[in-house]
């Protein structure tokens, strides 16, 4: 009996331990009809709730959807006892009436890739979650191989259709995009219907909080992004990035454009969501990574280097190796400045020089001489073990001594295995 409790106190501990994964899905509705999905489960999920922004600005004017094979409504100006519409149910799709172009915020618990929905015969209007592009005939494989798919349509500022059993060429339906709601017409129910999980490293991803997307490179038995992170909003190099809720980044002088080509700047503390680290975290930490992804540890770091270039020392502090600076650089001068010693990009890793801010100060340097990038892991209190790049070493740095966590970096994410 004893035994039974422990465990069942034992079990209960785990569960507590088990942290819901939160994110802001971005969507971006242009004026008219819009087909939506969500990527995130929002608590509360009532129209009301979720479309509060719209609804504040009389930017909203109506919303239907299709529960229980019945059309349902929300129109926010008219009599709330006449709405059919109560509550947003996860991997349905909605149409949305706005009068002005919005962009639209809803924060809740991701929609794990593994999450299933029921379709019944005829017409369902379902939800696209997943973050990469892919087609209808991968999206809805499992659909057309049980032969019960008849037809999948979409609406993207126009209407098209996917149907499976009529000549290609005519399908105007060519790919299923995350931001878009489908609806699917089956010839019998289906159940546990679920989007592949078929995507592989090497394919683009979008990050669902902003509708940004990567491009992604195998190296070794690591998926990295090929582009430094931008995400959050740009503020100036004179304000301080804090725990405030809101994702913050700088630019270099202070210049949107700059963050698009190279990435988002980020002190420490922000790249980390604020979260703690130690100097023997071996598997990094998801920080303001998108979800799947992570700030990777300094041993992840040793792990791509030393794959890349045999005679990097990861213990060394300052320039290690021969050319893992080489492989890893952008070949050519037109980010990097001349002579840009030795890169050739090898790896497809495409490190771009974006520089920094040294310290607490706001002075931008070092755009186009130098890259550096955080890890998640610490070396003392005020330092970070990270890694720099620059136009005419063929190695790479380490040194905690140059990553203060109040200076400002870039961050480079490494996928979950």
């Amino acid at each position: 009996m004893f035994a039974l409790l422990a465990l069942a106190l034992a079990v209960q501990a785990q569960t507590k331990e088990v942290k819901m994964i939160t994110s802001t899905d971005q969507l971006t509705l242009h004026p008219g009809w819009n087909l939506i999905p969500l990527d995130v489960i929002p608590t509360p999920a009532t129209p009301e709730a979720v479309f509060a922004p719209l609804i504040a600005a009389s930017n909203l004017e109506i919303v239907t959807g299709f529960q229980n094979q019945m059309g349902v409504f929300f129109d926010p100006a008219g009599l709330p006892f006449l709405n059919t519409l109560t509550g947003l149910v996860p991997g349905e799709g909605y149409w949305v009436k706005v009068t002005n172009e919005a962009t639209l915020s809803v924060t809740g618990e991701v929609i794990s890739p593994t999450f299933a929905i029921n379709l019944k015969t005829g017409w369902n209007l379902v939800a696209y979650w997943p973050s990469e592009t892919t087609t209808p005939e991968a999206a809805f494989a499992d659909l057309i191989t049980a032969g019960k798919l008849l037809l999948v349509t979409g609406y993207e500022q126009g209407g098209k259709f996917y149907d499976p059993n009529g000549p290609p060429f005519l399908n105007t339906l060519t790919e299923v995009k995350n931001g878009f709601g489908y609806w699917v017409k089956l010839s019998a129910n289906y159940n546990g219907f679920l989007y592949p999980t078929a995507w592989q490293c090497d394919n683009t991803f979008t990050d669902i909080r902003d509708g940004k997307t990567y491009s992604t490179v195998q190296i070794g038995d690591q998926c990295w992004m090929k582009q430094n992170l931008n995400v959050g909003i740009r503020i100036s190099s004179g304000s301080s990035q804090t725990d405030n809720g809101t994702l913050e980044k700088y630019c270099y002088n202070n210049d949107e454009a700059n963050c698009d080509v190279y990435g988002g700047s980020y002190r420490w503390g922000e790249a980390m969501s604020y979260s703690s680290s130690s100097s023997t975290n071996p598997s990094g930490i998801q920080g303001i990574c998108p979800v799947g992804w992570h700030l990777p540890a300094d041993a992840e770091w040793c792990q791509l280097t030393s794959f890349l270039d045999a005679s990097v020392n990861c213990n060394d502090i300052g320039w290690s190796g021969t050319d893992a600076g080489c492989k890893l650089k952008e070949a050519g001068t037109s980010h990097w400045t001349s002579p840009n010693t030795c890169a050739t990009n090898q790896s497809n890793f495409t490190a771009l020089p974006g520089g920094y801010i040294i310290g607490s100060g706001s002075a931008f340097g070092y755009l186009h001489d130098g890259g550096s990038w955080w890890s998640a892991t610490e070396s003392s209190g005020s330092n970070v073990w990270g890694r720099h790049l620059n136009y005419y070493e063929p190695g790479i740095y380490r040194d905690p001594a140059y990553f203060s966590k109040q200076s400002s970096y870039s961050i480079r994410c490494l996928k979950d295995n």
